[in-house]
């Protein structure tokens, strides 16, 4: 009677530390696939950041060239009054170009932090899967 006791106490002990390491599973898995998800959204919003640096550069590249035309028209004229008014509307062309140069660059650079950002995540979440893998 005493050993069918014990036995069923062990039994009802096994029973329950196999529904612990059964819930515990269940619960490292999710945990997997919360950072699966995680992953791949890190991986999309740096795709995205990519393609937003890529488009910056063009644009300060294009703006680099407008900025570059405008200086090399304005050097060439001569100075009448007609002139005057062309190198003064040029002038005026010239700062706004050097603003928005000025302003994709800002745009540029966090673009660039941002991206670095997202590096920096994706590399954390395959680091943890790794681990969790292990």
């Amino acid at each position: 009677m005493l050993y069918r006791s014990r036995l069923e106490r062990e039994e009802e002990d096994h029973r329950n530390a196999i529904k612990l390491l059964d819930k515990q599973l269940a619960e490292q898995k999710e945990k997997v696939n919360e950072e699966v998800v995680k992953r791949k959204k890190a991986e999309d919003d740096l795709d995205d950041a990519y393609a937003s640096v890529h488009q910056l550069k063009q644009e300060v590249t294009e703006k680099d060239a407008k900025f570059a035309a405008l200086e090399s028209k304005l050097s060439k004229m001569k100075h009448s009054e007609v002139e005057i008014t062309e190198a003064k509307d040029l002038r005026l062309q010239l700062t706004e170009a050097k603003n928005e140069i000025k302003v994709l660059e800002e745009k540029l650079a966090l673009s660039q932090r941002t991206t670095d950002r997202y590096k920096t995540i994706a590399s954390e979440v395959e680091l943890r899967l790794k681990e969790q893998n292990e």
